[in-house]
């Protein structure tokens, strides 16, 4: 696999890319090929998306439901970076430092913080 280099502004871009495209509901944007034993569809992409991007524009919610649905809507943009473009939107920058996202890791990442929401929901 060729080494992939990302800066800060190609980083934000398709940052920017990922969140407008889940905005738009994924429509005009293709899957890749997921690998691995985690598969998830768009419409439990789009459905995390919109539950915990409602829940944080309420911002009516104890703060630790606003903290794991700020991870639910991170893990959703992520997510759509490995799986809506190409290969080089996978890298990602925080804090100066390149990472690499795995889509079968956000896949578990993502449904694992949205059960813990879904428990603290369920416990207000």
């Amino acid at each position: 696999m060729p080494v992939l280099v990302m800066n800060q502004e190609l980083n934000d871009r398709y940052q920017n890319l990922a969140v407008d495209a889940l905005h738009r509901g994924l429509v005009g944007f293709k899957m890749v090929d997921q690998q691995g034993d985690m598969h998830i569809s768009s419409a439990e992409l789009l459905e995390a998306f919109q539950v915990s991007g409602d829940i944080l524009r309420s911002n009516r919610e104890r703060d630790c439901i606003l903290v794991s649905a700020e991870s639910v809507f991170t893990n959703c943009i992520y997510l759509a970076r490995c799986l809506y473009f190409p290969a080089e939107a996978r890298v990602l920058v925080l804090n100066g430092d390149e990472h690499l996202l795995d889509a079968e890791g956000q896949v578990e990442n993502l449904r694992r913080n949205m059960g813990h929401l879904h428990e603290l929901l369920d416990n207000r």
